[in-house]
């Protein structure tokens, strides 16, 4: 995790080299639009601070002509490779991705990294469904969200692979604070999650941040590193919340 935490503290200094720019999406701006990008790091549902490295990551259109009876999500082709590609992750760095046998057409997939990291670029617009597929021996079950994708959005994910057999039993919402993030550039805030209905199992939120505006540890703590606006979804099991982030230059 030390290197996670040097690797967060200059992009917040620095800003992230990886971003294009201010010209989609959230952000606003005048610069020509490049391509989708998303980077982020997956650590165990049960405990933060351990991240999962040789797990897959796939940015997966969602096409009408595959939905299923209920009308959410294609059906899972029978030759996916769930568990991963093993190894310390070379795809998790490279961005892009492959189409492969038995793939959904346009799915975008990569490997996290030894350090529990992946990095995607050009994955689809519109309707993407993001699975996030643990090692089988991990014991923790594939995570499954949901993007709206505009053209050149960025993302920045932390996502917590909960473990199998979970109850949430007596449970009933999700609450954070604060529930509007408004900082300056450089600026920091702990976001607050907690269970309500009951004493909380010892889970970690999975985080989503839309629009290139800052990144946030897996512990919560968000940085605002670009002026702009943005989303970040807090996932906690099944239940979710939405904070709108804004983040002015800094003085």
């Amino acid at each position: 995790m030390r290197r996670i935490v040097r690797w967060l503290l200059i992009v917040a200094v620095s800003g992230p080299v990886w971003l294009p720019g201010c010209g989609a999406g959230l952000t606003g701006g005048s610069i020509p639009p490049g391509p989708t990008r998303a980077v982020g790091l997956i650590v165990r549902g049960d405990n933060a601070n351990v991240t999962l490295p040789g797990t897959t990551v796939r940015f997966q259109p969602v096409s009408a002509s595959r939905l299923t009876d209920d009308q959410t999500n294609p059906p899972d082709p029978p030759d996916w490779d769930d568990g991963g590609g093993g190894g310390s992750g070379g795809g998790g760095s490279g961005g892009g991705g492959t189409n492969v046998g038995g793939e959904v057409p346009g799915t975008v997939k990569v490997t996290s990294s030894a350090s529990g990291e992946f990095s995607a670029t050009s994955f689809p617009t519109g309707a993407v469904r993001v699975v996030i597929s643990p090692l089988a021996a991990t014991g923790l079950t594939t995570s499954i969200y949901t993007l709206n994708v505009g053209e050149a959005d960025e993302y920045y994910i932390v996502s917590a692979p909960l473990p199998g057999g979970l109850s949430y039993n007596g449970l009933s919402d999700v609450t954070v604070a604060p529930e509007q993030i408004n900082l300056r550039v450089g600026q920091a805030v702990q976001i607050q999650v907690a269970l309500a209905g009951g004493a909380p199992p010892a889970i970690v939120p999975s985080y989503i941040l839309r629009g290139g505006v800052g990144v946030i540890t897996a512990h919560g703590r968000f940085t605002a590193v670009r002026a702009g606006r943005g989303q970040l979804r807090v996932i906690l099991g099944p239940y979710e919340r939405t904070i709108a982030v804004t983040i002015s230059d800094a003085l």
